[in-house]
């Protein structure tokens, strides 16, 4: 039961590193895929890399379900989880990937306005504004 506990331990902690990477790492993508992709393989080995991103020219598919996940995770229950997804959305983002992010946040937004306040509404909107509010003081 305890390696059981390490080991989701060490998942999360992985998941949080590179949530954090791909943030910050996404917009450069978006610059010059090829030149992105040279980058990555001098960080990570080739051989732990996903076959896409190997052959794809094109990163586009990779970020939108990625940006689109984060949004999403902006109302799990677990804080911490929600506190991860907050700072890559906001302090670690690129800067090039602000636009897509800033649109997933308003089709949200859009999508609770047509339905009655919850407190899964009360909690994006929550983290958006702390996000916003941080993004503002820098």
């Amino acid at each position: 039961m305890l390696y059981h506990r390490f080991a989701f331990q060490d998942q999360k902690f992985q998941w949080h590193n590179l949530t954090l990477f791909m943030a910050a790492f996404g917009g450069i993508c978006l610059e010059n895929t090829k030149e992105a992709r040279k980058q990555l393989v001098s960080i990570i080995p080739p051989k732990l890399l996903p076959d896409e991103i190997s052959t794809m020219d094109n990163l586009y598919p990779l970020l939108h379900p990625f940006l689109s996940d984060l949004n999403k995770i902006l109302t799990v229950r677990d804080v911490a989880t929600r506190d991860i997804a907050r700072e890559a959305l906001g302090v670690e983002l690129h800067p090039k990937l602000y636009p897509r992010a800033l649109k997933y946040l308003d089709e949200t937004t859009r999508a609770y306005e047509r339905e009655e306040l919850n407190e899964e509404c009360l909690l994006f909107l929550e983290q958006v504004q702390y996000d916003c509010s941080l993004s503002l003081s820098c």
